[in-house]
């Protein structure tokens, strides 16, 4: 079995985030990612996880930072409510797999288990002891145990799996998928980026993990946070469609789903996942909606900084 190398003895990385879970972070102290574009499944960050085979319960994503000049990857398990997870597991590169093919599980390199389950869970891979090149396609896969309460005071588990290919035809439902790198190449004009999740709308939603929505009946336009604290821009509602506006050198990153937005009649009780809005993904500062009493609106945006 390789070796276990999640960053945890790396000093400076322990103290921000090595392995722990996302809800007891501020994304605004993250380490400012020096890449350009974020490591890609079929050209996303993340992939859904399916539980039960065809049940939505969340996402894994993933992102590469460099940090005091090391490569690494940032792998964060995102669980839908009601679900929590109690388990993952997570390997990619050379995935131990048993004479019939199916995964083992037991010997991938990276895995933890909570009790209490937990909404979401970060932790980093040293891309360059993995032997993860830049530019490099490389086949990985993603596990997780999710539970959810059935109402009666018992407590309903399913086994989850990253969406992908089945390992093998018959027997089992396991599944993998391909992440390519970054390309690595020197960012033009000595700049780089720094990258934060955003949300529009003024109302801060409930849970552990910071998020705010929109409610128009706050009126508009209302204010953009990124990082939770930094205002990016504002965003306007006419009835039926929603249009955004980004300040101060802010704008959308390069991924094809660097806007999405889901509406509610009623809240979610914590932070939903994005990965799985079904309303609007795109690009686009302007796009359509109407017929909800409230919005969740999660943007991906980036300012050029100089590399330090």
């Amino acid at each position: 079995m390789k070796s276990f190398k999640i960053i945890m003895s790396v000093l400076a990385l322990a103290v921000v985030m090595a392995s722990c879970t996302k809800e007891q972070q501020n994304d605004s102290s993250q380490p400012v990612d020096k890449g350009i574009t974020k490591a890609t499944v079929n050209g996303l960050n993340y992939v859904k996880l399916f539980a039960g085979q065809t049940i939505y319960v969340g996402t894994a994503s993933f992102e590469e930072k460099t940090i005091d000049g090391v490569r690494y990857l940032e792998v964060c398990y995102e669980i839908e409510e009601p679900w929590l997870m109690t388990q993952f597991h997570f390997d990619i590169k050379d995935i131990p797999v048993n004479k019939q093919g199916s995964p083992m599980i037991g010997n991938f390199d990276h895995s933890a288990s909570f009790n209490p389950g937990v909404e979401e869970h970060c932790f980093m891979i040293n891309l360059d002891e993995e032997g993860l090149e830049c530019d490099g396609t490389y086949e990985a896969a993603a596990h997780a145990v999710v539970v959810k309460d059935d109402g009666n005071g018992g407590v309903i588990s399913q086994t989850a799996w990253g969406e992908g290919d089945l390992f093998r035809g018959k027997g089992s439902w396991a599944m993998k998928f391909n992440i390519t790198m970054d390309d690595c190449l020197p960012p033009p004009d000595n700049f780089c980026y720094q990258k934060e999740t955003a949300f529009g709308g003024e109302s801060a939603g409930s849970g552990n993990a910071w998020w705010f929505y929109f409610d128009p009946n706050l009126g508009t336009p209302q204010s953009i946070f990124a990082g939770q604290t930094i205002y990016v821009g504002s965003i306007a509602y006419n009835g039926s469609e929603f249009t955004i506006s980004l300040v101060d050198g802010w704008e959308l990153t390069s991924s094809p789903e660097s806007v999405k937005a889901q509406g509610y009649n009623t809240l979610p009780t914590r932070r939903p996942v994005a990965g799985l809005f079904t309303l609007y993904k795109g690009t686009d500062l302007t796009f359509p909606a109407s017929g909800f009493s409230y919005y969740v609106i999660h943007l991906d945006v980036q300012k050029s900084i100089p590399c330090l």
